[in-house]
């Protein structure tokens, strides 16, 4: 139910079911360029540090921690334009912020093409 309640809900509906965190900060572009994409990895760290995942099971999550994508790939960007929205309890450290503009990459160029959704297809022989 809560599942479905967030899928179609509106943003206002989803807020209300989900909370807010305490901060709600943009990560501004440090500089400007072309977004050729954002670093998976270091964002799920960094989120995961603030208390959205878990390291064993039965660790409680805490659902107000999040962050919001602002750009996509091929989009460009002014230097202090925002990139990122975090949601947190107050907890994002200086190395966090680090760790989250190192997670943007940005090029002098835009990208030449969108990579692919699917890498490859494997099927039984």
């Amino acid at each position: 139910d809560t599942a479905h309640r967030l899928c179609s809900g509106t943003p206002a509906q989803r807020r209300r079911l989900l909370g807010r965190a305490k901060v709600c900060e943009e990560l501004p572009a440090l500089q400007e360029g072309w977004v050729q994409g954002v670093r998976a990895l270091p964002l799920a760290q960094v989120l995961h540090g603030l208390g959205a995942g878990r390291s064993r099971a039965g660790d409680p999550v805490d659902p107000l921690v999040g962050a919001e994508l602002l750009v996509g790939a091929g989009q460009h960007l002014r230097a202090g334009e925002p990139w990122l929205r975090v949601h947190h309890e107050g907890t994002l450290g200086a190395g966090g912020r680090r760790a989250l503009q190192d997670a943007l990459c940005l090029g002098p160029e835009p990208p030449r093409a969108p990579p692919p959704l699917v890498a490859e297809t494997i099927v039984p022989a």
